[in-house]
């Protein structure tokens, strides 16, 4: 199964394509969405195609896109479509399913989005090229994946690393004192609630270089319409509060 909730419209290019030979041989120029069995996008409203709540499943597999169909409607066998239409008079609950069908409205934005997608992740990776620029001149602060191509991205965030927790921390308040919104992607899995008692490591000991990650990662701004002067502004931002931080 892959994530790819974070990817849509983004590619990799496989060192090796005779590795993809159980994939069906695909080129070495190998979409997001395309890896797995099955894969999964997200459709929330902050991700690079946007209808408010949602995702979708993709697989090219008959007997799963059956499964997952099932799945996503009470495990029924037939759905109202097939019985308003004539093709099914009853039905037959085959498996324990859930109510996870795309509604209607959601569907038609969906496509309207869809069709602005290329060009929405053009910007966005725009952007991130912008943010580079400015930002590798910030004296301790890292940008992660400058080695990755940024033309083969979905560009879905645009993350620094701080020097240090601390220094995240002032980082985030100096922008936040400016009127801008910073983020953290993410904690450490092990770091939540749900699974710190299911871990034997939840302090993290083990896990140093995630945890290290987490505690100093700080996510700025990134969305299509992100303006160059916009960008100046956050950069010239972060540049003074990491000089502040410094100097304090």
């Amino acid at each position: 199964i892959e994530d790819a909730c974070h990817a849509l419209g983004s590619h990799a290019h496989a060192p090796d394509p005779s590795a993809l030979a159980p994939l069906g041989n695909r080129s070495s120029a190998v979409m997001a969405g395309s890896l797995g069995d099955v894969a999964c996008f997200s459709f929330f409203s902050n991700k690079n195609l946007a209808i408010g709540e949602g995702g979708m499943v993709v697989t090219d597999r008959d007997d799963l896109g059956a499964a997952i169909t099932r799945l996503r409607s009470h495990g029924m066998t037939s759905l109202s479509w097939d019985r308003h239409h004539g093709h099914a008079s009853t039905y037959d609950v085959i498996m324990n399913g859930y109510n996870y069908r795309m509604d209607d409205l959601r569907g038609a934005l969906g496509r309207t989005q869809l069709a602005k997608l290329a060009r929405n992740n053009d910007r966005r990776r725009d952007a991130v090229r912008a943010y580079r620029h400015w930002l590798r001149q910030v004296e301790g602060l890292v940008l992660p994946f400058t080695d990755a191509m940024v033309e083969s991205s979905a560009c879905h965030l645009m993350t620094v690393l701080a020097p240090s927790p601390a220094a995240r921390r002032s980082l985030a308040g100096g922008l936040h004192q400016q009127g801008i919104q910073t983020s953290l992607h993410y904690p450490c899995v092990t770091s939540f609630s749900a699974f710190e008692k299911s871990h034997s490591d939840a302090s993290g000991k083990g896990l140093v270089k995630s945890f290290d990650y987490a505690a100093r990662t700080l996510t700025l701004p990134l969305y299509p319409t992100l303006t160059p002067p916009q960008i100046e502004m956050i950069c010239c931002a972060v540049e003074s509060s990491c000089r502040r931080g410094t100097n304090g």
